[in-house]
C-alpha cells in the first residue's frame, strides 16, 4: 500500500507553491522547511526548496537541497538540470556541464537541457564540447520542426 499524506501536509506544500508563485520566497522557504520536517524523504520537496533558494540567489544552499533530491531519486532529469543551473550561478562550469550532461542522458528529448549544456560549453570555451552540444541541439530542433 502507498503511504498517504495528511491533508495538512498537502496544504503546507500548496501554500509553499502559492507563496513562491507570488514571489514571497522567504515565506515559501519557511513553508517548505516545515513540510520537510514532516517528510524528509520527499525528493520533489527538496527540489522545490532548491528552486526557491535559487530564486533567493542562495546558490550554495540550493545546491545542497537539490543534492538531496538527487540522492532520494536519482532518475529525475530536472533535478540534474537544476543542479547544473546552481553550479552555473556559482561560476563552476565544469561541474555544471557534468550535471547538464546527466540531465540529457536521462531525458534526451528535452530541448531546454541541450540548450543549457550548449550555453555551459560556450562559457567553458571548450571547442569540442561546444560542437558536440551545438550538434545535439541542432538535431533536436530539426526533429521538432518535422513534428
Amino acid at each position: 500500500s502507498f503511504p498517504t499524506r495528511r491533508s495538512s501536509d498537502l496544504a503546507i506544500l500548496l501554500n509553499a507553491g502559492i507563496l513562491s508563485d507570488s514571489k514571497k520566497y522567504d515565506e515559501a522557504l519557511e513553508a517548505i522547511n516545515k513540510y520537510l520536517e514532516l517528510d524528509n524523504n520527499n525528493a520533489e520537496s527538496y527540489y522545490f526548496k532548491g528552486l526557491i533558494l535559487n530564486d533567493l540567489e542562495k546558490y550554495e544552499e540550493a545546491k545542497d537541497a537539490i543534492f538531496w533530491a538527487i540522492r532520494i531519486n536519482p532518475t529525475i532529469a530536472k533535478y540534474y538540470n537544476q543542479m547544473a543551473r546552481s553550479f552555473m550561478k556559482l561560476g563552476n562550469f565544469e561541474d555544471a556541464l557534468i550535471y547538464a550532461k546527466e540531465a540529457i542522458e536521462i531525458d534526451q528529448n528535452e530541448l531546454a537541457f541541450k540548450k543549457q549544456a550548449y550555453e555551459i560549453a560556450l562559457k567553458l570555451g571548450d571547442e569540442k564540447k561546444i560542437e558536440l552540444y551545438k550538434n545535439q541541439l541542432k538535431r533536436s530542433e530539426e526533429i521538432l520542426k518535422r513534428r
